[in-house]
């Protein structure tokens, strides 16, 4: 078995006024999905995108995961269900500047468990990895009825670790949601290329 990377991407695009699903808004000229596939593609050998099956995205055959669409946890239980893994790496696809450097760093924290970003206070668990064992204690949390991903994580023994105390800018964190989140990190995106 591999080391999964799943991308989630079942973002409507609606906030960001991108004309249709989130993960194909062209950001610093490349899109999310684009962007978030690249990274992914550095730290797992079994890359997967989970979307509702309704979005309409360009993704190779095989690739995709289809969810029901009742949100993150539930996407990434669909996620983690599809394929068998030794470990699990996530990202949201609003989330252009996550460096794959960031997920060694998670990783070695993480020891047998599982951790997720977190930055200026807030655990952002679609930065993430993850142990079969994790996600076992993910899907109890949720069969109890929790449906708020962070909530969840945290309940199920995921370490939120600070991205600066692992050494990277907490910016790193910063998601495209609004017209000027998208220009935020094209400005970012600019100065870093």
């Amino acid at each position: 078995m591999a080391t999964l990377g799943l991308v989630l991407a079942g973002g409507r695009g609606e906030r960001l006024r991108a004309g249709g699903p989130k993960a194909i808004a062209v950001v610093g000229g490349r899109t999310l999905l684009e962007r978030a596939l690249a990274t992914l593609a550095g730290v797992a050998e079994d890359v997967r995108v989970v979307a509702p099956a309704a979005r309409a995205l360009p993704v190779r055959e095989g690739r995709w995961i289809a969810d029901a669409g009742e949100g993150p946890l539930a996407a990434l239980l669909a996620g983690f269900a599809a394929v068998p893994f030794t470990r699990a790496v996530v990202l949201g696809v609003d989330l252009p500047l996550v460096p794959a450097a960031l997920y060694a760093a998670l990783r070695r924290e993480a020891g047998e468990g599982a951790a997720m970003a977190a930055a200026h206070g807030f655990a952002q668990p679609l930065v993430s990895v993850w142990s079969p064992a994790a996600v076992e204690a993910l899907a109890r949390v949720a069969g109890s009825g929790e449906r708020a991903l962070v909530r969840a994580s945290l309940a199920a023994g995921v370490r939120a670790l600070d991205v600066s105390a692992l050494g990277f800018d907490p910016d790193v964190l910063a998601n495209v949601n609004t017209p000027e989140d998208r220009g935020r990190v094209e400005r970012r995106l600019g100065a870093a290329e």
